[in-house]
């Protein structure tokens, strides 16, 4: 079953993980939390501010980004955790961090 399991011990297995399962999640996150709105809604006040002229209504707004995307990059967290602790997987582990990274960086442009 190890002999098996080894090959997964790829770069590029690490690097599609990492970008999968954030964006299942963050689908996840778009059927709990939309509200009744369709997709294109979803995305468009994720993308900009939903509530330009209202402070307090933009902050919440923002704090539910932060949510939504904390929650996205948590799962690849667990991977990080089964792939190099559990599984001593260290080229998996490398595609995973750099997608997880890369992908920080672009949630910080969404935020601020």
């Amino acid at each position: 079953m190890r002999n098996k399991l080894h090959k997964l011990d790829r770069v590029w297995v690490g690097i599609s993980l990492g970008i999968i399962c954030p964006v299942v999640c963050f689908l996840l996150a778009f059927l709990f939390v939309n509200n009744g709105n369709s997709f294109s809604i979803f995305w468009y006040n994720f993308t900009n501010d939903a509530y330009p002229y209202d402070y307090n209504m933009n902050s919440l707004n923002n704090e539910l980004k932060k949510n939504i995307l904390i929650l996205s990059l948590l799962l690849n967290l667990i991977i990080f955790y089964i792939g190099y602790f559990t599984l001593k997987y260290d080229k998996f582990t490398k595609g995973l961090v750099f997608v997880t990274l890369l992908l920080v960086g672009l949630a910080y442009l969404f935020i601020y």
